[in-house]
């Protein structure tokens, strides 16, 4: 498969040659395939077409030889009412009709109204032959008769013909029925007539369709009891045959029990008299073997299509790679050495033509095209060192006009906040309730100054110092951390072991765990209030959580809680800077970590940060 792969990408031309060759096999496979398959239904229609006019036709003949020996054995009896109780002219009709059919009439019996058999005939031909005397018929002694021969007459009614289901004689398996009718004069008598079936079988043995095509014969009650291949006779006929006991006509598709090769069969009913059913059949592999030139012709047809199609694809080929090759040839040397001042030969108008046209025009353009480029690049690197210097001065100015403002600006609040606490010490038992409450409003806003500027701080001196870093065991530092906010009694924080060692800023891992667990804290809002901290091993980062089982947050307000001086809840309710999250996410990024939060409103919070491990 590799090889075969390796050949397609090689080359412009193995593809186009390869998916001609594709489309050209594919097409003609496709139209064999059809032709076959048309072939083939038109094949099973015209066998079974076949199968079904042969099968009504040798059906009709089977019941007009059965309706003829029914017409013959009426005809037989009318002579013999017409003999009245002349017994002796009975058995000379008896003589004479066995000898006239003597491979259709094995046997011939007459009973008398009470039962009694009065006459019989049922020698063998040679025996028939020797009887010189109608005496010899009429006075032999008594004989027991057959069972088949008793059924009959037990069987046969009024004015109609009796015929018996099939039997074969244990002795030489002779297919034989019974006939037998009524006479009306002298009222009560019965003939029966045993037939011999062989002769009439042998006319179906010589119908031959190939080498596989047979006919046979079931009785109603399902069993062949005529069959080319007499190991076949006594069997039950396939369930798919069936419907021909209930005298439907009809095709049937089976896989034969015996030979186990897949039959098309058309089944007929023979009459209502007998019953019977008769069915022609021949293997569905050999109808198909009919089909072996079709096939033939189809692959001789593709071969002959396949070697054209690469003749031609190979001639087209040719006058479409090669100048594909000194195309692709010039854009290597392009691009190994950069040297613009090579163009191609054109030749022709076609459009592969066109193509080398236009990719000259595009060299020239290019090389027009890179000299200005080179101009603008240097005009503008120029251009971008001096901006990036002022931007560089003007961050530094602003950096350190905020950092000095800030710092400045702290002693002042801080008196502010002094000097409040003495109005309230010393002149608050003067003060009305208003002037408390202006009092009041004073100092909450000094303090809030205060914690603004502070944070502010905090922000800025982040990444401006350089600190020298140090093993920090985090299990230390934060159980240090929880005991110096003094956290309220109603919140538990549970510390999950064991928190990793790591190198790094430890001023910058206490601020970040301050900020959150005081964000947790300052927050809650459950009586039993719980702050679980915990780490894992993210491969090549480690990674923390903080977790709360405070109010939870809106997904909607996820960005903006990690931006300076943000908050969720109005400064008047709570005293907060809205700079601790800011102050998380400027020291994780400075380490080359991310922060994110997680939260369910109503549940609880959690914020995660990490920590690469090659900062360790």
């Amino acid at each position: 498969m590799g090889i075969i792969r390796t050949w397609l990408y090689k080359s412009l031309r193995n593809r186009f040659l390869a998916a001609t060759l594709s489309i050209v096999c594919i097409s003609l496979v496709t139209l064999g395939v059809l032709a076959f398959y048309v072939a083939r239904l038109e094949m099973y229609s015209e066998v079974q077409r076949r199968n079904e006019q042969l099968s009504r036709l040798l059906a009709r003949d089977l019941a007009i030889h059965f309706d003829m020996l029914a017409d013959n054995l009426r005809l037989f009896s009318y002579q013999l009412e017409e003999s009245d109780a002349d017994l002796a002219l009975k058995a000379r009709l008896f003589l004479e009709l066995r000898r006239n059919a003597p491979l259709t009439y094995r046997a011939l019996y007459l009973f008398d109204a009470t039962g009694e058999l009065i006459l019989h005939l049922s020698e063998p031909l040679a025996a028939l032959l020797n009887i010189e005397t109608i005496e010899e018929i009429t006075n032999r002694p008594a004989i027991s008769v057959p069972s088949d021969v008793q059924a009959a007459y037990t069987n046969v009614s009024k004015n109609s013909v009796y015929i018996s289901p099939v039997c074969f004689e244990c002795v030489d398996l002779t297919p034989v029925l019974y006939m037998a009718i009524p006479l009306q004069s002298p009222a009560g008598q019965v003939v029966v007539a045993e037939i011999d079936l062989r002769d009439t079988w042998r006319q179906f043995d010589a119908v031959h369709m190939g080498q596989t095509g047979q006919v046979f014969i079931v009785s109603e009650e399902g069993i062949i009891i005529a069959h080319p291949e007499r190991a076949y006779i006594g069997q039950t006929i396939d369930p798919a045959l069936r419907p021909v006991l209930a005298g439907y006509v009809g095709q049937a598709r089976y896989t034969d029990a015996n030979t186990q090769r897949v039959m098309l069969a058309a089944y007929t009913p023979v009459s209502l008299t007998t019953r019977w059913g008769l069915v022609v059949e021949q293997a569905e592999g050999e109808v198909l073997s009919y089909l072996s030139p079709i096939i033939s012709s189809t692959l001789f047809i593709v071969f002959v299509a396949s070697i054209l199609t690469l003749l031609i694809s190979l001639l087209v080929t040719q006058s479409i790679v090669r100048p594909l090759r000194n195309l692709a040839c010039v854009t290597q040397d392009i691009a190994r050495t950069g040297n613009l001042n090579q163009q191609l030969n054109v030749k022709g108008e076609d459009e592969i033509a066109q193509l080398a046209h236009a990719f000259n025009q595009m060299i020239i353009s290019r090389r027009e095209s890179d000299a200005a480029v080179h101009k603008l690049n240097a005009l503008l690197e120029l251009r971008v060192a001096e901006r990036t210097s002022e931007l560089a001065s003007l961050n530094e100015d602003l950096q350190e006009l905020i950092y000095v403002a800030s710092h400045d600006l702290r002693t002042p609040v801080r008196g502010v906040i002094q000097i409040s606490e003495w109005l309230a010490q010393d002149y608050g038992a003067l003060l009305p309730d208003e002037g408390h409450e202006m009092l009041d409003l004073l100092s909450r806003r000094a303090h809030r100054i205060h914690y603004l500027l502070d944070g502010l701080l905090k922000y800025i001196k982040i990444g401006r110092h350089t600190y020298k870093t140090e093993p920090v065991n985090l299990d230390e530092l934060v159980a240090e951390v929880v005991d110096a906010l003094s956290l309220p009694d109603h919140i538990q924080v549970v510390i999950v072991p064991h928190l990793p060692e790591v190198t790094g800023v430890k001023k910058y891992f206490r601020l970040v765990f301050e900020n959150l667990l005081t964000n947790a804290c300052a927050f809650m809002d459950k009586v039993d209030g719980q702050v679980k901290i915990a780490s894992r091993d993210g491969g090549v980062y480690w990674e923390f959580s903080v977790s709360d089982n405070g109010p939870g947050i809106d997904a909607a307000y996820f960005n903006k809680i990690f931006q300076i001086f943000q908050t969720l809840v109005p400064r008047d309710e709570l005293e907060r800077s809205g700079v601790g999250l800011a102050v998380v996410k400027r020291i994780v990024e400075t380490w080359g970590g991310k922060v994110w939060v997680e939260s369910i409103v109503g549940e609880g919070s959690t914020f995660f940060f990490t920590y690469p491990k090659e900062g360790d």
